[in-house]
């Protein structure tokens, strides 16, 4: 009995507390409240302290000055990889100098540049702490310089061989393979073959195409030091004169599209329309001038301006429909078409070949190729009709509108942005390769440790292995994390929301 009576004050002791603690705490919520809401000069201060708070959580998390124990351990490991790389590729090569210049074969010029450059972050190998005056280093560049130079010769002497080749068909070429038991006479054979088969390999004048890509790729990166600018201007040269030949094959195309050609000036027409129609009843003006007008009592004026805009919606939806089914007819036919004059030509060549090529790819490239065709052929002239005649209606009507005094202060920010925003896009476009190789190297570091995985669990390197993967993600993941984080501020800095 004594307890229920010491009981029966202390629940009540607690209640009413609480009953006074809810109007303190709605109290101090309205205060704050007041302190923030609404925006006034009030309650500027308040805010300043919030976003400042805010953002040194953001600095904490995102900005890291200096390098983190992590990233030290990563540079170091691929500064070790690197010079040993180095040492191994410099032993070969001069290995191979020792050897007669027939049989001689040079380390690849692209392997040679990967150990100067780094493709996945876009910069000099020096950043893993490598010296330029190292005798290793020094020695690299001087073996990318040689092998570019050798590489581009060969390419330019096979291109011109092959060129001249098909100029005069008439001299045949032949090889005689008899095999009669001398070593030198076989060796001398494939010698031959092995250079006939290259020959064939650089007439459409793709290697060369992508030799000087890569040339021209070195010398923005590295240097103009290591180019040969003679030979390059040569290779440009003979580049325009292959592809000035092999554009006489366009003839074929023109045969495939004539049939098209009715369905493609079409799509063309409806796509010039679109844009013009776009330009004309997507204006604010139509809206604004129907509301003044039944503001003004002229509810029928209003009536017929609203009546205006709505049958020019139903044109474009209409013509949209039309252009669509006709792009996508013409596209499929140009496609098809396109699928069967090369599976002609395919089914020609001979066994070589498609022991060369496996059937799934040239299955993968014959449709694919296909339909890029279509659709360069097709849909991005029409697309690209479309936005140039939009902008041009749009043009228009600024120019019949604006007073003539004001026409340049309207258009010179438009020259500013835009140079802005070619700018940016190419920023932007740097960025976004820069973060897909870094995923690519995420995705070859699972792949790794995944094709070994036998190896991994009878050597019991499963922590080891998790250790290392965990590592690598982990400076991969603040690298990109650092990169996404600039592009957003330079997005945001720009105007642009989404990057």
């Amino acid at each position: 009995m004594m307890r229920s009576l010491v009981v029966r004050p202390a629940m009540a002791a607690g209640a009413s507390s609480l009953t006074t603690a809810w109007p303190r705490a709605l109290s101090v919520l309205r205060q704050l409240y007041a302190r923030i809401w609404p925006l006034s000069r009030k309650s500027a201060a308040s805010w300043v302290v919030l976003v400042g708070i805010l953002y040194g959580v953001w600095v904490k998390t995102f900005v890291h000055f200096g390098e983190t124990t992590t990233i030290q351990q990563e540079k170091a490991k691929e500064r070790k990889r690197l010079t040993e790389l180095m040492k191994a590729v410099l032993l070969y090569a001069e290995n191979e100098r020792t050897k007669a210049e027939a049989e001689r074969k040079m380390p690849e010029a692209r392997r040679v540049y990967s150990l100067l450059w780094d493709e996945t972050f876009t910069c000099k190998v020096t950043r893993y702490g490598l010296k330029p005056t190292d005798d290793r280093y020094v020695q690299t560049e001087a073996l990318l310089t040689e092998t570019l130079h050798d590489e581009l010769r060969k390419c330019i002497e096979l291109t011109r061989t092959a060129r001249d080749l098909r100029l005069a068909p008439a001299a045949a070429v032949t090889v005689d393979v008899t095999v009669d038991g001398d070593d030198d006479d076989d060796a001398s054979a494939t010698m031959e073959m092995e250079r006939l088969k290259a020959i064939a390999e650089h007439e459409s004048g793709e290697k060369l195409k992508n030799m000087i890509i890569f040339v021209e790729q070195v010398r923005r990166n590295l240097g103009a030091r290591f180019i040969d600018v003679p030979q390059l201007r040569e290779a440009r040269v003979l580049k325009k004169a292959v592809f000035r030949e092999q554009s006489r094959n366009t003839k074929m195309l023109s045969t495939l599209v004539k049939p098209l050609l009715p369905n493609i000036f079409l799509v063309m027409a409806l796509s010039a329309w679109r844009g013009i129609g776009r330009g004309v009843f997507h204006q604010i003006r139509y809206w604004s001038d129907s509301i003044e007008m039944a503001s003004k009592g002229d509810v029928a004026g209003a009536g017929r301006m609203l009546l205006f805009v709505w049958a020019g919606h139903i044109l474009l939806q209409v013509t949209e429909y039309l252009e669509l089914t006709f792009s996508k007819n013409a596209e499929s036919r140009l496609g098809q078409s396109v699928r069967n004059g090369v599976l002609e030509s395919m089914v020609r060549q001979d066994y070589e070949y498609f022991d060369k090529n496996s059937a799934g790819i040239l299955q993968e490239r014959l449709n694919r190729d296909a339909n890029e065709l279509g659709n360069n052929m097709v849909m991005f002239p029409a697309r690209n009709i479309q936005r140039v005649t939009f902008i041009l209606s749009n043009l228009g009507v600024l120019f019949s509108d604006i007073p003539k005094p004001l026409l340049l202060p309207c258009f010179l920010p438009c020259i500013a942005t835009t140079l802005a925003q070619i700018a940016m896009f190419k920023f932007f476009r740097k960025y976004q390769k820069r973060e897909r190789r870094i995923e690519e190297e995420n995705v070859k570091v699972t792949a790794e440790v995944l094709r070994e995985i036998k190896t991994v669990r009878q050597f019991a390197m499963e922590p080891a292995e998790s250790c290392r993967y965990a590592e690598s993600e982990r400076h991969l993941a603040h690298s990109a994390e650092a990169m996404q984080s600039q592009r957003q501020q330079i997005g945001r800095a720009s105007c642009r929301e989404r990057v």
